[in-house]
Formats: C-alpha cells, sequence, structure tokens
C-alpha cells in the first residue's frame, strides 16, 4: 500500500473471523445450490455449465442475497422444455415461500403457471393489468404475443 510505505502495517482482518465467515459463505452457496439442483455441480467453471443451468446459478445467486423481492428477466427463455418445467417449479416455490417473484416473460404458459397478477405492456405502454385468467384470454394480448 502506497500510503503505508515506510511504516508497518497490520491486517485489520481477523484471520479467525474471515474464516468463519467465508465457511458460512460457503455453506450458504451449498445450500442455494441444493435447492436449484446443481450442488453437484459446486466445483463447475460457471462457464462450462449449460444454458439452462447457468440460469439455475443466477437463481441461486439472487437467493444468496436473502432479497424478499426477486427480479428475473426471461427466467425460461431459450432453454429446454424439462429445465423450463424445473424452473418454473422452484419460481412457484418461492412464491409459495412469501417472496415476491417478478419477472418479464413472453411464454404465455410459463406467465399463466406462476403470476398472481399480470401487467402486459405493448410499445412502452400498459395495456392490461389483472390477474392471468382475465388478461391472458383477451384477444388483443394474444394478437400482441402470440400473434
Amino acid at each position: 500500500m502506497p500510503w503505508a510505505k515506510g511504516r508497518a502495517s497490520a491486517s485489520c482482518v481477523d484471520p479467525v473471523w474471515h474464516c468463519k465467515r467465508e465457511a458460512r459463505n460457503v455453506q450458504t452457496a451449498l445450500q442455494w445450490l441444493q435447492f436449484v439442483g446443481l450442488a453437484e455441480k459446486a466445483n463447475e467453471v460457471a462457464d462450462s455449465l449449460s444454458y439452462g443451468q447457468q440460469k439455475l446459478l443466477a437463481l441461486a445467486c439472487s437467493l444468496a442475497t436473502e432479497a424478499r423481492t426477486l427480479f428475473f428477466d426471461e427466467p425460461v427463455a431459450g432453454i429446454h422444455p424439462e429445465m423450463i418445467s424445473h424452473i418454473v417449479a422452484l419460481l412457484r416455490r418461492l412464491r409459495d415461500q412469501g417472496k415476491l417473484v417478478v419477472f418479464i416473460e413472453h411464454d404465455i404458459g410459463v406467465v399463466r403457471e406462476i403470476a398472481d397478477r399480470v401487467i402486459v405492456m405493448d410499445h412502452g405502454q400498459i395495456i392490461a393489468d389483472g390477474i392471468p385468467k382475465d388478461v391472458l384470454v383477451r384477444q388483443e394480448i394474444l394478437e400482441a404475443y402470440v400473434g
């Protein structure tokens, strides 16, 4: 450290405290990897994971923050249908545990399965707001998102 040049310096980090904290962090990470189904990949590099597994890893990282509100951008876009079912089940489980899950998703079936409330936007404008069974059957919604 340039400011300490010519002076004796001591570490401000207590090694015992640091080791205990690191052990807790590892334990928390393993807990969330287990929750999302990636415990067996704990020692893998993220780049070596499939795209769906990377989405699960992002979910585990979000959960490790202990936030009560979680935001996801297209959590199931571009992944295998089997992985979609797994992620949908996890998001439903989180919702049932009291987490607020806010997500952007173009897969209407997934929205229907998870959402308690739907806000639909088209070109930056809200065109519908309500419960999925009411909103997702409207013709203008289907035209905007299904074509």
